[in-house]
């Protein structure tokens, strides 16, 4: 079967996607229709078709309400789960609001999603401009750092690498945590190091990857991935996704997938690791 969808129906298409990864869905300009033996156009003739061949227990007017509603449906191995998972996860990538957290944890166990939770951490390119020492820290730099805007980070890297090694190099760093000050100093972000041993450095991305350039996974969300909000890394949940960072055989790493900036993996200079 092949399914052409517009984005007026981004929903459906994220279920199906997981539900059925062996259905061909193709992006169109408007509507959605369905080839098999016979063509189906419109919502009503393709649903009706969608549900007799897997068979579902639900109907059209179930999936109009879920649309309207944004409800949270029971959970069981269905698209209309997966439907009402793409709302929910929606509005935590939006609002960063943890009160469906259990609901969506639960689909996400179901369906071997969880690798979804790393579009909650805004992972950027940033090239840094300026470094200032912090008076009385012997740790701590104050750099100006350019996404596209200019954001300033304050960073406990003074013992682990020069100004000269810092200034005008590209490094990730993590942008949506909720602003802090650091010995008085306001932060807008932190940047991300390497752990392998007694090895600590911060990790450096090529010249030629663009600032302000996400890192993503080699699995996507079928989301805008420009759907961000602030996180709080105090919260345990928050903390606990940015834990799961790792490097492995010289890749970063969530959920075992891989890290990508501008399509290609990302490959570090640390072999085996953790991120913090």
């Amino acid at each position: 079967m092949k399914l052409s969808i517009s984005n007026d129906f981004q929903d459906l298409h994220f279920a199906l996607s997981i539900f059925d990864p062996n259905l061909q869905i193709v992006s169109c300009e408007e509507g959605i229709s369905l080839e098999t033996n016979e063509n189906y156009e419109g919502l009503d003739s393709v649903f009706q078709k969608l549900i007799e061949f897997y068979n579902l227990n639900k109907s059209l007017k179930d999936f109009k309400r879920i649309r309207k509603t944004q409800e949270v449906e029971p959970i069981d191995q269905s698209p209309f789960t997966l439907i009402s998972f793409y709302y929910q996860y929606k509005k935590l990538l939006i609002t960063s609001n943890l009160k469906q957290i259990n609901f969506l944890k639960e689909v996400s166990d179901l369906f071997n999603l969880n690798y979804l939770f790393f579009y909650l951490l805004n992972i950027q390119v940033g090239l840094v401009k300026e470094v200032e020492e912090v008076e009385g820290s012997d740790k701590l730099f104050l750099e100006q750092v350019d996404f596209g805007n200019t954001l300033q980070i304050v960073s406990g890297v003074k013992q682990l690498i020069s100004k000269d090694e810092f200034v005008n190099h590209k490094f990730l760093f993590i942008t949506n945590i909720k602003p802090s000050k650091v010995k008085g100093i306001s932060s807008n972000g932190m940047i991300l190091c390497g752990k392998e041993g007694d090895k600590i450095i911060p990790i450096k991305v090529k010249d030629d990857i663009p600032i302000g350039t996400r890192l993503l996974l080699e699995k996507g969300n079928n989301l805008n991935e420009n759907l961000i909000n602030v996180i709080d890394l105090k919260k345990s949940f928050f903390k606990n996704l940015f834990d799961k960072l790792e490097i492995k055989n010289g890749f970063i790493e969530f959920e075992g997938i891989k890290g990508v900036l501008k399509g290609e993996v990302y490959e570090s200079e640390l072999k085996n690791g953790q991120i913090s």
